[in-house]
């Protein structure tokens, strides 16, 4: 059962321990979206999804980097 694009919007949570990257993030999930694809399994466990949620989810990670270099500088 795939969860709709509206409840699967989580919160970004990067880690930074293994090199992840709020800068880098949503351009990395705008290649992830060229890819040929229906279903989104996240290893977060909110269980499957699809493309148009992992849309949203870009967008928001967007948002809070947008935020974060806003506050920056």
């Amino acid at each position: 059962m795939l969860m709709s694009a509206t409840n699967s919007v989580t919160n970004p949570a990067v880690d930074y321990r293994s090199g992840g990257s709020l800068e880098e993030w949503p351009a990395s999930l705008d290649r992830i979206m060229t890819l040929d694809f229906d279903v989104v399994i996240p290893g977060t466990g909110f269980g499957a999804t699809d493309k148009a949620a992992l849309r949203k989810h870009r967008d928001k990670v967007e948002a809070a980097r947008k935020r974060v270099r806003g506050l920056v500088q």
